[in-house]
């Protein structure tokens, strides 16, 4: 047992030209920094665990979410796996099964089969407030579970916050970083590790809280859903109008089809509208509007404003999923 190895691995990375995020974080030097990120790591290293499958020979890390044994990781490490053996910090080894998973967003929960009712847990905060620049700490069991060292602790800083409830980090991950969690400086789950950079220009993806939380219910259901993509405009969950669009030099989006049966014909919209602007985003390529729906929720409405002739028009549309409205249409 590993429970009077006390010591734990930091890797700080810091650049001269970094601007801290925050008042309280531009205050701190690079030794107080340190008593901040050790502070962290002791706080979460507790809940963060290792996963491998004898069955599909995958492994990587994931996090203890909830007293009664939840564990968030990626979706393609668990992939072809029902089953989970999970390594705890100090070298006991459990069993979870595996709930849901939504490909799309590469996220998966788990469930550890035993009893016990106080696992040791970490909070989730909405990953859409991150700003660029903002310092995170990421822990995985890199190189999978070492038996003389806890999981080592990264540390980096948010480079983009993308569509879709997706965030990119400098951070230096490595395989069995997958799945694993990455913190804000409280020590509140952020992200789980995605797509891991495979040289230093490369950055790392992390699927966000805010989106998962959007698919908590479905994920706790056992739900398992969509198609490996870190491309949300690929997702066949991705919310539509049910148009296929054409754009000019001039700045025109204008509807070339629409799809029977769709949102947009239920609405009223025909070939040739011109599109003007979506709820408050002007439409002036076929980009925007793909940018505006996919922050929404499936069954959310927007409102569609459109020339058609020399009028413009207002019309409501309820949104629908790509898969739904398009069925013929297989993702690549």
């Amino acid at each position: 047992m590993l429970r009077e190895f006390r010591h734990f691995t930091i890797v700080l990375f810091f650049s001269i030209s970094s601007v801290w995020s925050g008042a309280q974080e531009a205050s701190l030097n690079i030794g107080e920094m340190e008593r901040v990120v050790e502070q962290t790591a002791a706080k979460v290293l507790p809940s963060v665990v290792c996963l491998y499958s004898s069955q599909s020979g995958a492994s990587g890390s994931g996090t203890i979410v909830s007293k009664d044994g939840l564990i968030l990781t990626a979706a393609h490490v668990v992939i072809n796996a029902e089953v989970m053996k999970v390594i705890l910090q100090d070298g006991s080894e459990k069993e979870a099964v595996l709930l849901g998973a939504n490909r799309s967003r590469d996220t998966a929960l788990l469930r550890l089969t035993s009893d016990r009712m106080d696992w040791p847990h970490v909070k989730l905060a909405p990953s859409q407030e991150l700003v660029v620049g903002q310092w995170l700490v990421a822990v995985g069991h890199a190189g999978g579970f070492d038996p003389v060292r806890s999981a080592p602790v990264r540390f980096g800083r948010v480079v983009s916050n993308n569509i879709g409830h997706f965030f990119t980090t400098d951070c230096a991950l490595i395989m069995g970083d997958s799945g694993g969690p990455i913190f804000d400086l409280e020590g509140r789950l952020v992200g789980v590790n995605s797509s891991i950079g495979t040289t230093s220009r490369m950055k790392n993806d992390h699927a966000g809280i805010s989106g998962i939380h959007d698919d908590w219910q479905r994920l706790l259901a056992g739900d398992r859903w969509g198609q490996m993509s870190l491309n949300p405009f690929a997702s066949m969950e991705r919310p539509v109008l049910g148009v296929r669009l054409e754009e000019d030099r001039r700045g025109v989006v204008y509807v070339k089809e629409v799809e029977p049966g769709s949102p947009a014909s239920k609405a009223g919209l025909r070939p040739y509208d011109i599109l003007v602007q979506v709820d408050d985003i002007p439409i002036r390529r076929i980009v925007d509007l793909q940018k505006s729906l996919i922050l929404k929720k499936l069954g959310e409405s927007v409102t569609v404003s459109y020339f058609r002739g020399e009028r413009v028009k207002k019309v409501i549309v309820k949104l629908e999923a790509f898969q739904n409205v398009f069925p013929k249409i297989k993702e690549r």
